[in-house]
């Protein structure tokens, strides 16, 4: 069960424990916009460094570590980018453009990112400058 105390600095838990919770909060949830929020989220919590500009570096690390060509990656950072409007307009208490099945269909897609991220040895509990350096050299690798 979770409880404030994971929020706290004094909790030493890390990143890759945050996102399972997430993860899981979504999985409890029958709110397919809640869901998404979630799954964000837990994609933040594995992959961020900053406080500006998470969309773009959510989605960009995220597309660096699932996609294997530059279609794929192409296509993830587009999925993730679109999840991260309908998380912000969930988040803000704005409604939801679109249609319910079009939200279900990348809230699938997202699952299905974070099933293959948790499942990866990138060193999520690291340092964010280790983080950062970590990304950087995959861009540059590219």
């Amino acid at each position: 069960n979770a409880t404030q105390h994971q929020y706290f600095k004094n909790a030493s838990i890390g990143q890759k424990f945050y996102a399972w919770m997430y993860i899981l909060f979504a999985r409890s949830s029958a709110a397919i916009p809640i869901k998404m929020l979630m799954y964000v989220t837990a994609m933040e919590a594995l992959v961020s460094t900053l406080v500006t500009e998470l969309s773009h570096q959510v989605s960009e690390r995220v597309a660096l570590l699932l996609g294997n060509t530059i279609e794929e990656r192409e296509q993830v950072y587009k999925n993730i980018k679109k999840a991260y409007g309908y998380r912000s307009k969930v988040a803000h208490g704005e409604p939801l453009k679109g249609s319910e099945s079009d939200l279900s269909l990348l809230l699938v897609e997202i699952d299905n990112y974070l099933r293959r991220l948790m499942q990866q040895d990138y060193p999520y509990n690291s340092e964010n400058k280790e983080k950062d350096d970590f990304f950087l050299k995959m861009i540059l690798a590219k």
